[in-house]
């Protein structure tokens, strides 16, 4: 492992104040360095857009009156429903 990752651990670590001993901030650099490794060769294997093209993220919708769809509920008294324009009831 190269001085300069178990560095940057030990940096990271006091920066964010997190304790770390001697052994687990070895480990640590150690899997990332493996990391780092495994990134460098995904970087040099060029891809051009039309070969991987990236899937578009479309959360779904929370069920209506499952209590996520604040702030209209937040409105409404317990047990009563709220209206919800192009929500079917």
């Amino acid at each position: 492992m190269a001085k300069p990752m178990l560095d940057y651990v030990l940096a990271s670590a006091a920066l964010l104040d997190v304790p770390l001993d001697a052994a687990r901030a070895s480990a640590v650099a150690q899997v990332l360095a493996r990391t780092a490794a495994m990134a460098q060769q995904l970087e040099q294997f060029a891809l051009d857009t039309q070969e991987e093209p990236c899937a578009l993220y479309c959360p779904a919708p929370f069920p209506a009156g499952d209590g996520f769809d604040a702030p209209d509920d937040a409105a409404a008294a317990p047990g009563q429903d709220v209206a919800r324009p192009g929500v079917p009831s």
